[in-house]
């Protein structure tokens, strides 16, 4: 609670250089927010697609670690959790001009991911 009360005195007499940045903290999240939860809607079915298919809702979850290895730099690892209530997300229900398949968003998925850094290519000799 005494940091809460420590950052509102920080933005109550930070003057109006504070306000930008306050904006771009909000930007910031709402970008993370976007990027985290698909909502879609309005996605057509029927003949010439003038039916409207339900709404899709998934929250997708990710969480990244670097980690410094000596001789090589900067290896980041990555899991990543695709649709994680698990919602059915119908695309399309196979009706329309030339449609003939339904389709369907990831079901739960979980990928891991390693990221390693290539050695430069401006070294002529082998050692970094």
């Amino acid at each position: 609670m005494q940091e809460l009360f420590v950052a509102w005195n920080a933005i109550k007499f930070g003057g109006a250089m504070v306000y930008p940045l306050l904006a771009l903290g909000v930007l910031a999240i709402a970008i993370i927010i976007d990027r985290a939860v698909l909502y879609a809607r309005c996605l057509r079915a029927g003949f010439a697609n003038t039916d409207e298919l339900g709404e899709n809702f998934q929250i997708n979850l990710s969480v990244e670690k670097g980690w410094q290895v000596a001789g090589v730099g900067l290896v980041k690892t990555r899991v990543v959790l695709i649709n994680a209530t698990d919602n059915i997300n119908e695309l399309g229900n196979g009706t329309g001009i030339g449609i003939f398949e339904p389709g369907y968003g990831p079901r739960r998925t979980v990928y891991a991911g390693v990221t390693v850094p290539l050695p430069s290519l401006g070294s002529s000799s082998g050692t970094r």
